[in-house]
């Protein structure tokens, strides 16, 4: 990983640190893949039919389906 990635992810950590509004675990999670995948394409994140309900896709990666 860059030097630039582990930048990010320690201002990651502090913007998390400093939100007053708690989160559900689901939206920290949504909130965590949202700011990995943007630095690490080759992560997905997903969970079969139940992936809307909990949030486990990204916003920086795209649907994957059966043909």
């Amino acid at each position: 990983m860059t030097h630039e990635f582990n930048e990010r992810f320690d201002d990651f950590l502090r913007d998390c640190s400093l939100q007053e509004d708690p989160n559900a675990t689901r939206k920290a999670s949504q909130i965590c893949l949202d700011h990995f995948c943007a630095d690490l394409p080759e992560l997905i994140g997903g969970f079969a039919d139940l992936t809307g309900s909990n949030n486990t896709f990204s916003k920086h990666n795209t649907e994957l389906k059966s043909r």
